[in-house]
């Protein structure tokens, strides 16, 4: 019996784990990448915590390797800004010049939290190549402080994603008002506590040392969370207890909810978009991780899935692979009339 008081069906776990090393497996066998953990758990009962494959040749992968999550990060340092707003330190639509007065640097004044929270925030590039590495605080203060918006844009207006300034600035707005590093405030897991080797992401551009877990002992609040699979699932069992009302929730219920509503794409910082992780589970909130880790949280049917794969893949390989994983689990925890509902067909487990 679970926190929630939801029974769950011995039979449950074995197929959901036996689909969902299969799918995995499958991508190791192709040599799409060498190793691979995927984690679920239904109503907060895990059900699935495996690991297969190497985490870099000749390391075996195991559920406690730390793996990169990359911009799956973000909802972690969203979180701990939303824990700032609860608490009434923070106000979502303060102008950033509040916490860091040099940020209106080229006429960025009228950025909000809440616009850097959804992506709407309008930088105009991507992080330049000094952010691939350990910064200090004061580098990361002014690379942000000195960045630029798309030419004409208007703040608000639309979502364009931003993979490093606008997390890294909520970063130091963290760091500004609660007096520790995001990393002790968001509590990015496993920050020098290395029990397994980190795992290798492969297949990526020899520039980016961070992503073959090189100077993973920092973490970026945009991009540089690391700790094994389970981790990140626990954290979205902590939204879902939130949003049930349960004591061990890491948020009040009506944050949470604040949290997953529509903004456009994005909500405070988890992706929104209705059919992201599957069509079978229109209502998810989560993240992914370039090409490499899916993670979302399903309150509709209780469903938490964390999954990794060490390699960018070739094309959209990886990203489909993924969203099967999703449908493995699915295929296991819905009732032959709810996969009849969302068009899902029962394989043989």
């Amino acid at each position: 019996m679970s926190s929630s008081g939801f029974s769950l069906r011995p039979d449950i776990g074995e197929q959901a784990a036996t689909r969902v090393a299969a799918v995995l497996q499958a991508g190791v066998d192709a040599g799409d990448f060498l190793g691979a953990q995927g984690y679920v758990s239904l109503h907060g009962v895990a059900t699935v915590d495996v690991a297969l494959g190497e985490a870099r040749v000749g390391v075996p992968m195991t559920t406690r390797t730390l793996v990169s999550w990359q911009c799956n990060t973000k909802p972690v340092t969203a979180a701990a800004v939303c824990l700032l707003w609860e608490r009434g330190l923070v106000g979502l639509d303060d102008p950033v010049t509040r916490y860091l007065p040099d940020f209106a640097r080229h006429g960025k004044g009228a950025i909000t939290v809440r616009h850097l929270l959804t992506h709407t925030g309008g930088f105009a590039d991507d992080p330049p190549l000094a952010t691939i590495g350990v910064l200090s605080t004061e580098e990361v203060e002014h690379l942000v402080c000195d960045s630029v918006l798309e030419e004409g844009y208007v703040p608000g207006t639309a979502a364009r994603y931003s993979p490093w300034y606008g997390y890294a600035t909520l970063g130091l707005i963290v760091g500004r008002v609660d007096g520790r590093p995001v990393d002790r405030t968001g509590r990015c897991p496993q920050r020098g506590r290395r029990a397994d080797p980190a795992a290798r992401l492969h297949r990526v551009p020899p520039i980016g040392g961070v992503l073959r877990a090189k100077g993973l002992d920092c973490c970026s609040p945009a991009s540089g969370g690391i700790g094994p699979m389970r981790q990140l699932g626990r954290f979205y069992e902590s939204l879902l207890d939130s949003l049930g009302g349960r004591s061990r929730g890491l948020l009040g219920a009506a944050t949470v909810q604040a949290m997953r509503e529509q903004e456009g794409p994005w909500g405070l910082g988890p992706l929104v978009i209705a059919g992201h992780f599957g069509t079978w589970c229109p209502r998810a909130f989560g993240h992914d991780g370039l090409r490499s880790s899916l993670v979302f949280a399903d309150p509709e049917h209780g469903v938490v899935m964390a999954a990794f794969v060490n390699s960018l893949g070739r094309g959209q390989s990886n990203v489909e692979l993924l969203l099967e994983v999703s449908r493995a689990v699915y295929l296991s925890v819905l009732s032959p009339a709810q996969l009849r509902e969302v068009g899902l067909v029962v394989d043989t487990p």
